[in-house]
C-alpha cells in the first residue's frame, strides 16, 4: 500500500462474517487494530450525519458478508467494449484513494471502507449468470480492489476462476502500483488488467495519496511484459490549467515508457458525475475549482459543456492516434 496511507485503526466485523476465513486472515495481518464486533455493516457505513472528511482522514475498515446483489448492470456511462452482457460487482466499498474528482464521496455517506469477506457466493453468482450466455464482469469500480490484495486475494481469486471459464472476462481496474501482488500468475486471454492513467499534475491536484503517474506505467509495463492484456484509462480528462498541454505531453510520455501499439485498448472519457453526487460533494469535500466548475446538467449527469467535453476528448484521440488506429480507442 502506499506509504502515505494510513493502516486501519479500527476494524468492524459484522456478526455475519466473523466466523469467516476471509476476517481471521485480516485480523491476523492487521493485529493492531482494535476489533468491534457489529451487528451489521450497514448500521455503521449507511448511518445519517457521518462527516465524510474527517473520516477520509482516518477511516475505519469495516468486514461484512454480502447477502445479496452480487451482480449490477454496467452503467450507461461507462464502456462496455462491445460486450452485450456487462455487468460490474462489488467486493468493496469506498476506497483508501482520495481523488478529488471521485463520485464515491458523492455516493456514499462516509468514508468507511467495507470489504466482503464471502467472495465464494460472488462466483456463484457469476456462474449462475453464464448460463444465460457469455458475461463482461468489472471487479473494481466502487473500490479500488488491488489495494486490498495484501489483505484479501479476492483478484487472485478471480483469475483462477475465470482460467476455467473462457466465456467469462474479467476487467480489474486500479490506479495501484502493486503488480506485484499479481505477478506470478499465468496471463490468461479472458482478463483485462486496467491501468487508470492521469499526467502528474493532475496526480498531484487531484488524485491524493494515488502512486504517481511513473510509478502506475512501471506497472502496466511489467504486466504486459509478463503477457497480460492491458487496458489504459485516461478517465477522468479534466480541463485543468494549460490541459491543451498538459495531455499531449502525457501521451508523449506514454509513448516514452510504453508500446502503445501493444496495448489492448484505450478508454477516454471527460469528467462527468451524477448531479445529485456532485450535490453531496461539495458538501462534503474540501473547496477546490473541480467541483465548482460550472458544468452542464443533461438529464441528471453533470459534465463539461458539449463543445468542450468535444475539444477536450477530440484532443486526446488525436495524440492517441499517432500510435494506435481507432478501433482501439473508446469514448464515453
Amino acid at each position: 500500500m502506499n506509504p502515505r496511507i494510513r493502516p486501519f485503526e479500527r476494524i468492524y466485523v459484522e456478526e455475519a462474517a466473523r466466523e469467516h476465513p476471509g476476517t481471521a486472515r485480516v485480523l491476523e495481518q492487521l493485529a493492531s487494530s482494535r476489533v468491534i464486533v457489529i451487528d451489521h455493516y450497514k448500521d455503521l457505513f449507511n448511518r445519517p450525519r457521518q462527516d465524510w472528511r474527517a473520516q477520509k482522514q482516518a477511516p475505519s475498515l469495516i468486514l461484512a458478508r454480502r447477502r445479496d446483489d452480487f451482480l449490477y448492470d454496467g452503467s450507461a456511462h461507462t464502456p462496455d467494449f462491445g460486450h452485450p452482457r456487462f455487468f460490474y460487482n462489488a467486493l468493496a466499498l469506498n476506497c483508501v484513494y482520495d481523488c478529488g474528482y471521485c463520485y464515491l464521496q458523492g455516493m456514499f455517506p462516509g468514508a468507511h471502507v467495507t470489504l466482503f469477506v464471502n467472495n465464494e457466493d460472488y462466483l456463484a453468482a457469476a456462474d449462475r449468470a453464464l448460463r444465460d450466455g457469455p458475461l463482461y464482469l468489472a471487479l473494481s469500480y466502487d473500490t479500488d480492489l488491488l489495494t486490498f490484495e495484501h489483505l484479501l486475494p479476492h483478484a487472485r481469486e478471480w483469475l483462477a476462476f475465470a482460467r476455467s471459464r473462457p466465456e467469462l472476462t474479467v476487467e480489474i481496474r486500479t490506479k495501484s502500483a502493486r503488480y506485484n501482488l499479481l505477478r506470478g500468475i499465468e496471463p490468461i486471454p479472458n482478463a483485462v488488467l486496467a491501468w487508470t492513467l492521469s499526467p502528474q499534475p493532475v496526480v498531484e491536484r487531484h488524485e491524493a495519496m494515488t502512486p504517481s503517474l511513473r510509478h502506475r506505467v512501471r506497472a502496466a509495463a511489467e504486466a504486459m511484459r509478463d503477457g497480460w492484456r492491458v487496458r489504459i484509462c485516461i478517465d477522468p480528462i479534466l480541463r485543468v490549467p494549460d490541459w491543451e498541454k498538459v495531455y499531449p505531453d502525457f501521451i508523449d510520455e506514454l509513448a516514452g515508457h510504453l508500446n502503445l501499439a501493444n496495448i489492448q485498448d484505450f478508454s477516454l472519457g471527460v469528467f462527468r458525475i451524477n448531479k445529485d453526487y456532485l450535490k453531496n460533494m461539495k458538501r462534503r469535500a474540501a473547496p477546490s475549482e473541480l467541483l465548482h466548475y460550472p458544468y452542464e446538467n443533461n438529464n441528471g449527469l453533470s459534465s463539461y459543456p458539449k463543445p468542450q467535453r468535444d475539444d477536450m476528448t477530440a484532443l486526446v484521440r488525436e495524440c492517441l492516434l499517432r500510435h494506435v488506429g481507432a478501433e482501439r480507442i473508446f469514448v464515453t
